[in-house]
């Protein structure tokens, strides 16, 4: 697990908080061990509530969409909702099942876990998030939000809340690694540096940029890796005191 649970519950506790609430990518990531790459193409894709209680069991709210890669790589937190988007006044539903075939227990199990979104048929993480709170007697709770926008979306459901900002709690639960955190950490700079090593090979007279470049992204891509965002370049297009050579 990520979440350093023990040190969240004592700044938790400090600050008098019910709940953490995460939305940004990073955060729900680390709270609950969902991780996918859709999360970060979308903003509020998913959420992740962290209740200090332990009667209330910490919830994962995200799309149908992603019910694969959940079954795959399931989250620990028990509580867990998933919706459709919204469109053209209907649903998008991505999974669907035909009645004349013998499933595998894989897909049997896949097929309950997209039941239960039928069942619930929720529309949006907003309805869903709100949905969550009211069932987790969350209403009227002090929350920290890693970003309060989210909590003025959700309207009524949190007027009677006391809503915090718990951007900076956030950064400093994280502070202290996990042992998973520390291996992932470990393995993310190894496969950096033997990407950028790829990209110093690529530089070379007559060269461009986006050859060094690609030559990065390419590293990364055979790593099983992503890029997210880079800041360098080279010349014109370089950053910081490094501008203009």
């Amino acid at each position: 697990m990520l979440l350093n649970r023990e040190r969240a519950n004592a700044i938790m506790d400090r600050e008098g908080l019910d709940a953490i609430i995460a939305v940004t990518p990073n955060n729900v990531v680390y709270l609950s061990d969902y991780d996918t790459d859709f999360i970060y193409d979308v903003p509020w894709l998913a959420c992740a509530i962290l209740p200090r209680s332990s009667d209330i069991a910490p919830c994962l709210i995200t799309t149908e969409i992603e019910a694969v890669v959940l079954h795959e790589r399931p989250t620990w937190m028990p509580d867990l909702r998933l919706y459709y988007f919204g469109i053209y006044g209907g649903v998008l539903k991505v999974h669907t099942f035909a009645d004349d075939v013998e499933f595998t227990e894989e897909e049997k199990a896949m097929r309950r876990m997209v039941d239960e979104v039928e069942k619930n048929n929720y529309v949006g993480v907003f309805e869903t998030a709100a949905k969550a709170l009211t069932d987790m007697g969350l209403t009227g709770a002090k929350l920290g939000f890693d970003d309060t926008r989210f909590a003025d979306a959700l309207g009524d459901t949190v007027k009677n809340a006391d809503v915090r900002d718990a951007t900076n709690l956030l950064f400093e639960i994280r502070m202290v690694k996990t042992p998973d955190e520390i291996e992932i950490l470990r393995t993310a700079a190894k496969k950096n540096q033997a990407a950028m090593e790829k990209a110093f090979a690529a530089i070379r007279t007559g060269g461009t940029w986006g050859d060094v470049v690609t030559a990065y992204e390419v590293g990364v891509a055979e790593q099983g890796g992503r890029v997210l965002a880079a800041f360098n370049g080279a010349g014109r297009k370089s950053a910081g005191a490094g501008r203009g050579l």
